[in-house]
């Protein structure tokens, strides 16, 4: 899959260093319900949790939100640790992917689908460094491709040779299996492929 970088969606930075407010300089609050990040500076807030950042500095975050049951994610940033308990520590299950069987996955990998089970709603946070392109194999068969740090629209995805992919891109959300016009971050999508080949997203 090839789709073009999109400069203006990320920011570069670094780790975001968790501490408990007010004593930070700048405040992130975190909305659980929309899973979306405010920045209100130092306001004395004196109960709540947020991310609290050094002056000057930035970092690149994921926020999604887990239904409680099964879901089909991915990691969209770089990570220090790729470990499933530490990149989704809330998850009940072992990771699966899928290569014509379910494999059971313990590391997870930038590129790859997974299903991953919840045992109650939850809006998680991923940081690390942006993935602005990346090289997914699929195989000629049903494949789980994961995504990169941006939404792209499926219509920008380029296959090589022309006319590999021939499916949608179906997600799996409260109603089941729907096909997407958006590869969403830190989302998974089963796609079917004619023959084997290494895409660039």
């Amino acid at each position: 899959m090839r789709v073009p970088a999109r400069p203006s969606a990320f920011r570069s930075g670094h780790t975001a260093q968790a501490v408990t407010p007010p004593t930070a300089n700048s405040l992130i609050l975190i909305d659980t319900v929309s899973g979306t990040g405010s920045l209100i500076g130092a306001m004395g807030v004196v109960s709540g949790q947020g991310l609290a950042l050094r002056p000057g500095t930035a970092f690149n975050t994921n926020t999604f939100r887990m239904m409680a049951k099964w879901n089909m994610v991915s990691v969209p940033l770089t990570v220090p640790d790729y470990r499933r308990s530490v990149v989704f520590p809330t998850s009940a299950s072992k990771a699966f992917s899928y290569d014509g069987d379910f494999i059971e996955r313990d590391t997870l990998e930038n590129g790859a689908g997974y299903w991953l089970k919840f045992n109650g709603a939850s809006v998680l946070a991923v940081i690390g460094d942006l993935i602005t392109t990346d090289t997914v194999e699929v195989q000629p068969k049903w494949n789980i491709v994961g995504s990169i740090s941006a939404p792209v629209p499926v219509s920008m995805v380029e296959s090589d040779p022309p006319g590999n992919i021939v499916s949608p891109f179906y997600g799996y959300g409260d109603t089941g299996y729907t096909a997407t016009d958006t590869i969403k971050p830190g989302k998974a999508y089963w796609v079917k492929a004619t023959r084997s080949e290494e895409r660039r997203v």
